[in-house]
C-alpha cells in the first residue's frame, strides 16, 4: 500500500526564466520626448505654456498635482544606476516601470484637463457640443 507522501506528487515551483531588463535610460528618453512633444504641440498650437500647465494644476487641481509629483518620485530614483551594477530585480524594474506609465498617463490626462479648461469651444477637441448636458425632452 502506497503512502499518502507516495500517492500525491508535489510540484516543485519551476523557476521562471529571467527576462531580459530593457534599460531604464531607455525607457526614459522616450517617455522625455514623447513629454517634450506634447508640451511643445501645447505651446505652438495652444499657446499653454508648462509654466501656465502648472499654475492651473496647482490652483485648480491640487490633489492632480500632487499624484504627479508623487509618481515623479518613484521613478526619479536610481533605477538607472542598480541596472548597471547588475543589481536591479525583475520586481523592482516592472514596479518602476509601472510608475513611469501612471505617471505619463496622468501627465497626458492633465495637459488634456488644461486644455480643456483653455481652449474655446469652436478649438477644443474635447469641447461638448452645445445643449449635450440638458435633459432630453421627453
Amino acid at each position: 500500500m502506497a503512502t499518502l507522501a507516495e500517492t500525491i506528487q508535489i510540484e516543485q515551483p519551476r523557476p521562471r526564466p529571467r527576462t531580459e531588463l530593457q534599460e531604464p535610460a531607455l525607457l526614459m528618453r522616450t517617455a522625455s520626448r514623447r513629454v517634450s512633444s506634447w508640451f511643445t504641440t501645447l505651446e505652438e498650437r495652444h499657446n499653454i505654456t508648462a509654466g501656465e500647465v502648472m499654475d492651473y494644476l496647482v490652483q485648480r487641481e491640487p490633489r492632480i498635482k500632487e499624484q504627479l509629483d508623487r509618481l515623479w518620485a518613484l521613478v526619479d530614483c536610481d533605477v538607472q544606476g542598480r541596472y548597471l551594477e547588475g543589481v536591479l530585480d525583475e520586481n523592482d524594474f516592472r514596479l518602476w516601470r509601472q510608475h513611469l506609465r501612471e505617471w505619463l498617463n496622468l501627465l497626458h490626462s492633465a495637459l488634456a484637463l488644461v486644455r480643456l479648461h483653455r481652449s474655446s469651444d469652436a478649438e477644443g477637441d474635447f469641447a461638448i457640443a452645445a445643449g449635450a448636458l440638458t435633459p432630453a425632452a421627453a
